[in-house]
């Protein structure tokens, strides 16, 4: 850890915190470890989880839950050091992921889950899928990690981005621009509000942003060391892939490739799309994710 980031010194309450940002549902909070996790827990029907990427909260989904209303449970929950749970020092692996899941799925009594996973969501809901495959129904991966070995040159990039003194001092003007230039290809006001959230968390940083930093630092190990495509029988339950065809942060050749080689997967691929298909095609996000998972979810049930 470089010092400069431990002897940066950061208000302990802003004007706008993590606290402020708006969610769609009552939040709620579990237990994990001795911290308090966020989550939300709406209607009846189904469970499907919700798990966000790096750098998100359970926010970043709420143009996705309104499709799925009166049709399932709709639960979702903030990574530990992101949202309204708790940011403590980063201890993280992947039997903590996977214990951090399974605690909610105990807690809420959720009977095999669909589990929906973005980005580095996905890559939780494959390490939790691994080691307990019958407590899951399903999931959708959208540009999920974990099919894609990044090479070298690639994790210097993400490394020296995601540096916590990369993401404590960048400018957020700095900052909104690398999203629409990196992460972004179609402009929405879905996207907009979700970068500009972001933006003005950056703009009124306090000493949660420390924890939350380092935890963006901390999950890069696990984003380079777990891949899934060389045992692909091990997930016998239905994935469906979705992805953006110019995703720079996760690239497409992976999800192809998990097409290709696990059982029951498909694939739908959004043209001119980056990394956030359900903010960039909203509409047609929601259509391929509610047919898939309601297709599987009333064979389960018949």
């Amino acid at each position: 850890m470089n010092p400069a980031a431990n002897s940066l010194t950061l208000p302990e309450q802003s004007a706008f915190s993590f606290a402020d940002v708006p969610y769609p549902y009552p939040v709620d909070y579990f237990a994990f470890r001795e911290h308090r996790v966020a989550f939300i827990d709406q209607g009846t029907g189904p469970p499907v989880v919700f798990i966000h990427g790096q750098g998100a909260d359970l926010s970043s989904f709420a143009p996705v839950y309104p499709a799925l209303e009166g049709q399932v449970r709709i639960v979702a929950l903030d990574i530990p050091g992101f949202g309204k749970s708790d940011k403590p020092e980063p201890n993280i692996s992947a039997e903590f992921y996977c214990q951090l899941v399974n605690t909610l799925v105990d807690e809420l009594g959720l009977v095999q889950p669909w589990l929906v996973g973005h980005s580095f969501g996905g890559l939780i809901a494959l390490m939790y899928a691994e080691v307990q495959p019958a407590k899951v129904a399903g999931m959708t991966l959208i540009d999920s990690a974990g099919f894609y070995d990044y090479p070298l040159a690639a994790q210097i990039v993400f490394g020296q981005a995601f540096s916590v003194e990369a993401i404590l001092n960048t400018p957020p003007a700095v900052a909104r621009d690398n999203y629409y230039r990196t992460t972004i290809r179609q402009v929405t006001p879905l996207v907009e509000a979700f970068i500009e959230t972001r933006m003005k968390l950056l703009e009124n940083k306090t000493s949660e942003h420390l924890n939350y930093a380092r935890t963006l630092t901390a999950n890069l190990e696990l984003l380079f060391s777990k891949h899934y495509l060389q045992d692909p029988h091990r997930f016998e339950f239905p994935i469906h892939l979705i992805h953006g065809r110019q995703d720079l942060i996760v690239p497409l050749s992976g999800a192809i490739t998990a097409e290709s080689l696990f059982p029951h997967a498909r694939l739908d691929i959004l043209e001119d799309c980056g990394h956030f298909p359900f903010l960039e095609y909203s509409e047609q996000f929601n259509t391929l994710l509610l047919e898939f998972l309601l297709e599987h979810l009333r064979a389960t049930a018949a």
